[in-house]
């Protein structure tokens, strides 16, 4: 049901060559998905320890 949509949205929104790329693989079953989650810290500050930067946020691998 998933695949048959994702389908009809590239036919619809896609142009060749991506169109045609987004149907072979969906017919080939070599989709997948990532979840992407959002984690932010009650508290981000403890005494003289601070996240910063990337250790303030969940890393994804296919977002990262």
């Amino acid at each position: 049901m998933l695949v048959e949509r994702l389908e009809q949205l590239a036919r619809l929104h896609w142009p060749d060559p991506w169109r045609s790329v987004i149907l072979r693989t969906l017919v080939a079953g070599r989709v997948f998905a990532t979840p992407i989650a959002e984690y932010v810290p009650q508290r981000p500050t403890l005494g003289r320890l601070a996240l910063l930067g990337d250790a303030a946020h969940v890393g994804v691998p296919a977002t990262g």
